[in-house]
């Protein structure tokens, strides 16, 4: 059954003093369970329960995080995510702009499988109808389903909207946010702004636990996708004021920003608690790709190089964080470099369920629950237009430029930054990466559409956005 929200009384805005007014909760929001290091209690408890499953997906979000060591914001309840779960240092996406992010996300699959390679602009453009989400998936199994924010997978037609693709309950705008294109949507209706426009985490936040309240007594999936840090960058009152000391105005408005994705996790989470429901739900914090380019301030991103739009590690790798209480080891830092197509597979995996899906992704659970330090997969691969990358452990090939002649290769382990090219140091590396590479590029469709905006040159590259 589909409920609109017409038929509810209205909520409080997102700048009204319900929307930004703190819970009462300690800097470390996550209680830790008495059994954890002990867990059998709990899953003898939660044996015939099927998880919830929450994804949050951040938009431009870097390593602004204080527990990828930035000072930017105070992000304590993200970091208490982290610290009770796991946080991964090389975790990826694959694909350094929105629309194709979220469709592997959704899908566990490479999205040049379906050629789905750049923004969603134009019909035709829609997420391939032939993909199965997670979301159909999951609703197969019993799940309620729901999207709070942002789709951008297509809504020109009625049949590219997510009640098409899985979901139960959609309230949320189709793409970016600008002054021109709102795009405001409950269900298949196209509604009036919200009152808070721009500023839309603390209404996504709202209609999350909205969506929570009326399905908790199922089994449920939350993707709450947020605009932040996307630009134009709006925070309300509270946040602003917090980062007054910062200048120039627009550094203070990406602090106030990153500090309401932190709140709008600890706000969550708060709620999971509250109704009883925190021990069985599986929570990930991931960004759709990496920090945009920013006019006007230099912020730092963990010494990666590259922002968004390109295939250098700053455009690609992200923050990546999981948290299941009493399931998944806590206050585990790992390694091993993971995307975000291992999502579908390890929800799968959560459910003990052994269905065949066609995917890219892998399951997680064994490194999550401490049962082994590596994944069987050897490889990472991206392209996007002139751009493409492989990695395989730690040597990374990467062509980030139109006008780059050959790929420059990095050993990641000793340079994270990507500044020294080992391509004549390693030449049979190189040589076999890009037939690894060509190989994995042959089986793909081209693109379905043409971006200009990926064939970046290195003089482009330098220019402020």
């Amino acid at each position: 059954m589909i409920l609109l929200l017409a038929c509810n009384p209205p909520l409080p805005d997102a700048d009204s003093e319900a929307a930004d007014s703190d819970i009462g909760y300690g800097e470390d929001s996550l209680s830790v369970h008495p059994n954890d290091g002990d867990t059998t209690s709990i899953e003898n408890e939660l044996a015939d329960e099927k998880p919830n499953i929450i994804i949050v997906y951040a938009d431009d979000m870097g390593y602004q995080l204080g527990c990828y060591g930035s000072e930017l914001a105070e992000t304590p309840h993200i970091d208490s995510l982290a610290r009770h779960g796991a946080r991964f240092t090389n975790g990826y996406v694959s694909a350094c702009v929105c629309s194709p992010s979220r469709a592997a996300l959704l899908t566990g699959r490479y999205q040049q499988r379906t050629g789905h390679d750049g923004n969603t602009t134009a019909n035709g453009q829609e997420l391939d109808e032939n993909e199965q989400t997670i979301a159909d998936v999951l609703k197969a199994r019993g799940y309620r389903t729901g999207l709070v924010g942002k789709w951008h997978l297509g809504h020109f037609e009625s049949n590219q909207l997510p009640l098409s693709k899985g979901f139960d309950y959609f309230i949320g705008n189709t793409g970016n946010i600008t002054d021109e294109i709102h795009h405001y949507y409950k269900g298949n209706e196209k509604v009036k702004d919200i009152s808070s426009h721009p500023r839309t985490t603390g209404r996504w936040v709202l209609e999350s636990k909205k969506f929570i309240n009326e399905s908790k007594d199922e089994p449920f999936f939350l993707y709450l996708s947020l605009h932040a840090i996307h630009t134009p960058l709006a925070a309300n009152k509270r946040a602003m004021n917090k980062y007054s000391h910062y200048k120039p105005k627009r550094k203070q408005r990406l602090a106030a920003v990153v500090d309401e994705v932190d709140k709008a996790v600890g706000d969550i989470m708060e709620h999971l608690r509250k109704l009883s429901l925190e021990e069985n739900t599986l929570v990930f914090f991931i960004s759709d790709n990496g920090l945009g380019r920013l006019k006007g301030i230099n912020i730092d991103n963990g010494g990666l190089r590259g922002r968004k739009w390109q295939l250098f590690e700053g455009g690609i790798r992200i923050p990546y964080i999981v948290y299941w209480k009493g399931k998944i080891l806590p206050n585990q830092t790992i390694n091993e470099p993971v995307i975000q197509l291992d999502v579908l597979p390890t929800v799968l995996s959560a459910l003990e369920d052994s269905v065949s899906l066609a995917m890219d992704g892998v399951d997680l659970l064994p490194l999550l629950e401490g049962n082994t330090d590596t994944l069987e997969r050897e490889r990472l691969y991206w392209r996007f237009g002139s751009q493409y990358a492989i990695r395989k452990g730690n040597y990374k090939l990467v062509k980030a430029f139109a006008d780059q002649e050959t790929p420059y290769l990095f050993d990641l382990e000793d340079d994270i930054s990507e500044t020294k090219d080992i391509s004549e140091e390693k030449p049979e590396i190189k040589s076999a990466l890009q037939m690894e590479w060509e190989e994995w590029n042959s089986q793909l469709p081209p693109p379905r559409w043409e971006d200009h905006r990926w064939n970046i040159t290195m003089e482009k590259a330098s220019e402020p956005k």
